[in-house]
């Protein structure tokens, strides 16, 4: 009898052990369908070189954190950001796709986590087509290549400094999504974004670099405004880019302003679109009186021209 109770014990010990893992199975089955339903992304599926790649996000909650990759169809990593959140309670990953991405086949993967834990994740197939880049040679006078090969520490200093901000996310830089507008008034452009460039120092030697933004070609003196509303976060005079300005606009991303005749702003102020942050000049590493502009993304250059023809009202 004993014997029978036992194993009528034992079984009963048994079912109640299955059902209750049959209830966590079905609670964690719903728990997933109910991140699914509440947490959503979405990306474009085509980019060129030198662009972004926009990855929206929807969170269930204001707790949670997303991330995007780009990667290639042998799974090699191509680009990554982190998503920021943006006024409408939505979440937004930038991707800058390199000037040398090669044209091909790619995955987007997004990613939604709260508390360290994975509530969500899409994938998203996406294309890099075809740009080509405009080659050039530039000759340099005794003045600039002297500056294009100063290893001076002021001037490594002042690279390191640089590189530190524009590889830089500050998680609570008030968000603008644009519109971005250009910052003068002139269309004339002598050189684009993109452009691969050779210098030809004054002794005959030469090197090789990117064209990392765009070139208007104006009078020395000509205003320059503020591309989009942001903080400034570099206001000062640079060996190799002359008076220079730096915008944060979004969490790592950042506008650049270089060659400047004079500054209209301070490091730490907060600037509107169209605000006047300076006047085109000749400083720096310089052939002649312009305007350079340019953006980073995470600290990869990408076209202004993307920014001019982006913004989250179109988010695709």
């Amino acid at each position: 009898m004993r014997k029978w109770l036992a194993a009528i014990l034992c079984v009963c010990a048994l079912s109640a052990m299955l059902e209750a893992r049959g209830k966590k199975e079905e609670d964690r089955r719903e728990a997933e369908q109910e991140a699914t339903r509440e947490n959503a992304g979405s990306a474009p599926g085509f980019a060129l070189p030198g662009e972004c790649i926009p990855v929206w996000f929807t969170v269930s909650d204001s707790d949670s954190s997303a991330q995007a990759r780009l990667t290639a169809r042998d799974g090699r990593l191509v680009a990554r950001a982190a998503a920021f959140s943006l006024d409408d309670g939505r979440m937004l990953a930038l991707l800058a796709v390199s000037t040398f991405a090669e044209a091909g086949d790619y995955v987007i993967h997004g990613d939604i986590d709260r508390h360290g834990v994975t509530q969500f994740s899409f994938m998203v197939p996406c294309t890099i087509g075809i740009k080509s880049f405009f080659e050039e040679i530039i000759d340099l006078d005794r003045r600039n290549t002297g500056i294009r090969t100063d290893t001076s520490p002021e001037r490594l200093a002042q690279i390191d400094r640089l590189n530190e901000i524009l590889f830089a996310r500050n998680p609570v830089v008030e968000p603008f999504t644009g519109p971005y507008k250009p910052p003068v008034a002139s269309q004339r452009r002598t050189a684009q974004f993109g452009d691969r460039r050779t210098f030809r120092h004054a002794d005959g030697k030469k090197s090789a670099t990117i064209h990392h933004g765009i070139d208007f070609g104006i009078p020395s003196g000509t205003p320059v405004y503020a591309a989009g509303d942001g903080s400034v976060v570099l206001s000062e005079y640079r060996i190799s880019t002359g008076y220079t300005i730096i915008i944060e606009h979004l969490s790592g991303v950042y506008s650049l302003y270089y060659h400047l005749d004079r500054l209209s702003a301070d490091t730490g102020e907060y600037v509107r679109t169209g605000t006047l942050i300076g006047e085109s000049g000749s400083t720096g590493l310089s052939t002649g009186p312009h305007l350079h502009w340019e953006f980073r993304v995470n600290g990869v250059s990408v076209s202004p021209d993307w920014f001019l023809s982006w913004g989250a009202d179109n988010p695709e």
